[in-house]
């Protein structure tokens, strides 16, 4: 059988192998910049739901934190601790004294927690002070550039005045931030 030489250029026998070569190594260069854009692409975009999964996996948190505050009973009182605080924040004489609630309640948040994450419990009313709790308690407010997660609820306090029984609604938000 006979040896056929290919020739990219078919006028004439000038061209050889060298010019071929610089050609593959071009198109090879080109494809490899391209894949590397492509996959800086995809791998900017693949990340994109994994921080909004994360964001909502911590908002959930944030939900769970105000959840447990809301059921659990603080020691042998049969009240809540967020009606508890409620109570802190209306009544004269609250059912739960003020510095024992505090002392369970950073307890709870220290335990629910994650540890690189501080929680702000914060009870507010119409014209009063607000109750407010920090876990850890040298975190701080959260400053305004961090992401914060804040679970926001209502607690109403029946309070007894000279003129009838009143309800008083407290509003309640947990925030939930990273620790800077």
């Amino acid at each position: 059988m006979a040896r056929v030489r290919r020739n990219f250029c078919h006028t004439c026998r000038a061209c050889s192998e060298d010019e071929r070569g610089v050609a593959d190594i071009l198109a090879i260069a080109f494809m490899f910049i391209v894949l590397v854009f492509a996959g800086v692409l995809l791998h900017y975009y693949s990340v994109t739901p994994l921080r909004a999964a994360t964001d909502r996996q911590l908002s959930l948190k944030s939900g769970h934190i105000y959840g447990a505050l809301d059921k659990a009973q603080v020691g042998s009182y049969t009240l809540s601790y967020l009606r508890a605080a409620a109570e802190n924040l209306v009544l004269a004489q609250p059912t739960v004294p003020g510095d024992y609630l505090r002392s369970r309640m950073d307890n709870t948040l220290e335990y629910l927690r994650p540890l690189e994450y501080a929680v702000v419990v914060s009870l507010t009313r119409e014209n009063a002070q607000p109750w407010v709790l920090v876990c850890p308690s040298g975190a701080g407010q959260p400053a305004a550039e961090l992401k914060q997660f804040t679970h926001r609820g209502v607690v109403s306090v029946t309070k007894a005045e000279a003129a009838g029984e009143r309800v008083v609604l407290v509003q309640v938000a947990v925030t939930f931030f990273r620790l800077p």
